[in-house]
């Protein structure tokens, strides 16, 4: 209970700083990252309204993987499909019948987010009341920070490499103009759908090897990665 609130405290405010950070060099951020002055009006839209959604979709993640940990796989599937289906919905909705654009596109990013966050908590303090934080448990401890930190840089170190090729090839993407970033768009909402499956695959082996690992039993991880390469390679 105590890390969990621990967790959720830190996500908060660290998301909090990064979203005022973003928001703060957001201009010279975008001019960076190639954005001509046709687009650069638009790109500041949107990347202002969908960083709103950081610690939202900080959370939802936390979440899913803490029910992964406590027996309950599927949540992180049909939590990301909720998420992906309210935002393709919300589109539609916003820009389509509301006519609002960038802007529209945006505020569904962040809406269907908050939504699939909000309905991964609920689920999770209903199935696990005990984890509700006290008010004496919502601060920084060292001792936990420092346990979390050893655990969390590799796995940022590894994200940031993946991030940083889709921010290179996002700002190559930005020299062909607003058609073509519009496009890949669209197509990358698609892909994420296609792909659910797969990270649900990653982030469930992350979970059982982890698990496995501190049991000391390597013959089950050696079985299951062999049966989550097969699942990957059909699927």
């Amino acid at each position: 209970r105590q890390l969990f609130s621990h967790i959720v405290t830190a996500m908060c405010i660290i998301g909090g700083m990064v979203t005022v950070l973003f928001l703060v060099f957001l201009k010279p951020i975008m001019i960076f990252l190639g954005s001509t002055e046709m687009l650069l009006p638009y790109t500041m839209i949107y990347g202002g309204v969908t960083v709103l959604s950081t610690v939202p979709m900080m959370l939802k993640l936390f979440f899913e993987f803490f029910a992964r940990v406590d027996g309950v796989p599927k949540l992180s599937f049909w939590m990301s499909a909720v998420g992906l289906f309210l935002n393709i919905f919300l589109d539609l909705i916003f820009i389509v019948n509301f006519g609002r654009g960038t802007r529209g596109a945006a505020e569904a990013t962040v809406l269907s987010q908050a939504i699939a966050a909000f309905l991964c908590g609920v689920y999770i303090f209903r199935r696990s009341k005990i984890l509700l934080p006290s008010r004496d448990m919502l601060h920084f401890d060292r001792e936990i920070s420092g346990q979390q930190l050893k655990m969390a840089i590799p796995m940022a170190l590894q994200f940031a490499i993946t991030a940083s090729g889709t921010v290179i090839m996002q700002s190559a993407l930005n020299l062909f103009g607003a058609t073509a970033v519009a496009a890949v768009s669209s197509a990358n909402k698609y892909h994420n759908l296609v792909m659910q499956g797969m990270f649900a695959l990653g982030a469930t082996m992350s979970a059982y090897v982890g698990q496995n690992f501190g049991k000391k039993e390597l013959g089950r991880i050696r079985t299951g990665v062999r049966t989550a390469v097969t699942i990957a390679v059909v699927y």
